[in-house]
């Protein structure tokens, strides 16, 4: 059954057909001979197909294809079920829905169409669907249309004791809900839901003879790696169904090489910035660069994510990890801001401090040349009356002044011990260390900056693959 085995048969030599395995099981199954076959050909002429055509399906009194083609009309009627896989057109991430390009393979036996091969030449026949009953199938999760196979025209064949393949083909948009937590390492299933529109389990029954799809006509996609397929019967109440479940993977290879990867090295190219030296001047212009292009490619990779994430409960977790990512590179940029303010506040510091020294000493430096130049009256003071000899006696023996002293020494000989200005110490000025701090900044922030950035990332690893 299936395509594989409808192609063998369009191919095998129409003159020996009659020697077929399969069809002498048949004729043993109806107790018809088949060694009395042997010599039949594919066909006579046109007018014995046409003759056999409107007497056994033509006559509508002896064959209507809207009536279950059973003898007894309580018994089941069995349908053999097959699907084979073309190709998965488009997973739509906003709809949420799956496009799959497939074809069913049906089987099942019609008691009323048969016929004696001796007396029309024949031993198939192939006609359109409408022309024999078939089971109105209806894709149940469909975003489409439901009926499927209404107006279809695939090749149904009808064998002279009864037995009719139907091979329908068509695109299956399904409904197809998506976990994309683990994007783009995410794995879906997506399931093909047919009914048949009509018929209860009571009247026909569908049976499975391959559990899993048939992918020997399935052309590769470049987005979806097909996992796993199976073929599973409706096991609950009402109508007759089975299901086609599909489990693809999304092939992240291409994601991870031309998104993810670079973002990442963005981003630990931003923590190399507290190795810069702060006296290179680059280290700020540095930071932002590298985190102007890490926001305009994260902007991309916003582009490139599906559409559903927008509106999707679930967060994926590149999202949430692209968003750390951005969020270190900014903080890295402000701590060496930081360190950069520090290395400029250490220089103006130690400006303002030298400034202060050289202004003080050079008041000192004044003071003491005022000092130094006072008018000798001023430095002494007048003789009193009692002290005086009219005569020949000093004024103030006390305060003589011997030539040999300078000038200076006078004025600190003569001036009293509690007005006598400290000696001057040339001391170096302190500088506050502003410089160094942001130094041991740099190399503390390097190191916890690198943890954070591994950890985030191995964090993200390990959920992906848990």
């Amino acid at each position: 059954m299936g395509l594989g085995r409808y192609s063998k048969q369009n191919k095998r030599d129409k003159t020996r057909i009659s020697h077929n395995e399969n069809e002498i099981d048949a004729f043993n199954s109806n107790k018809l001979d088949p060694d009395q076959y042997k010599d039949l050909s594919y066909g006579q002429t046109y007018s014995d197909a046409l003759t056999l055509f409107d007497t056994v399906l033509g006559n509508s009194s002896a064959y209507n294809p809207r009536i279950i083609p059973t003898l007894d009309q309580g018994s089941i009627i069995n349908v053999s079920v097959e699907f084979s896989l073309i190709s998965i057109l488009a997973l739509d991430d906003k709809r949420q829905e799956l496009i799959t390009n497939g074809f069913l393979g049906l089987e099942w036996e019609d008691e009323i169409v048969q016929w004696d091969p001796q007396e029309y030449g024949l031993t198939v026949m192939y006609v359109y669907p409408k022309d024999v009953w078939r089971p109105r199938l209806i894709l149940w999760n469909t975003l489409g249309e439901r009926d499927l196979f209404k107006d279809d025209y695939s090749p149904t064949l009808v064998k002279f004791n009864g037995h009719v393949n139907w091979y329908p083909g068509s695109l299956f948009p399904v409904s197809c809900k998506l976990n994309l937590e683990k994007f783009p390492f995410d794995r879906q299933t997506c399931v093909l839901e047919l009914f048949a529109m009509g018929w209860t389990k009571s009247i026909l029954r569908f049976l499975i003879e391959d559990e899993g799809v048939d992918l020997d006509s399935y052309t590769i996609n470049g987005e979806w790696e097909i996992i796993s397929t199976s073929i599973k019967i409706d096991t609950g109440e009402g109508l007759a169904g089975f299901r086609v479940e599909i489990v693809i993977q999304r092939r992240s290879g291409f994601f991870v090489l031309n998104i993810v990867m670079p973002v990442v090295l963005l981003s630990f190219l931003n923590i190399v910035v507290f190795l810069i030296p702060v006296d290179s001047g680059e280290k700020i212009s540095y930071g932002i660069t590298v985190l102007l292009a890490l926001t305009v490619f994260m902007s991309i990779v916003g582009d490139m994510l599906p559409r559903r994430v927008e509106s999707s409960d679930i967060v994926p977790l590149v999202t949430i990890y692209l968003f750390v990512l951005l969020v270190i590179s900014v903080l890295t940029v402000m701590v060496a801001i930081i360190i950069v303010w520090l290395h400029h506040k250490d220089e103006q510091e130690t400006k303002r401090q030298e400034a202060t020294h050289t202004f003080r000493n050079l008041f000192k430096k004044v003071r003491l040349f005022k000092k130094a130049t006072t008018p000798s009256k001023k430095v002494m003071p007048e003789p009193s009356n009692d002290q005086v000899d009219p005569e020949n006696a000093d004024p103030n023996p006390g305060l003589k002044i011997d030539k040999g002293m300078s000038l200076m020494k006078a004025v600190q000989s003569v001036t009293s011990p509690e007005k006598a200005l400290p000696p001057v110490v040339d001391t170096e000025p302190q500088v506050n260390k502003y410089k160094l701090i942001g130094r041991h900044i740099d190399t503390i922030a390097f190191f916890i900056f690198l943890f954070m950035w591994v950890s985030v990332t191995l964090a993200f690893t390990i959920k992906l693959n848990s």
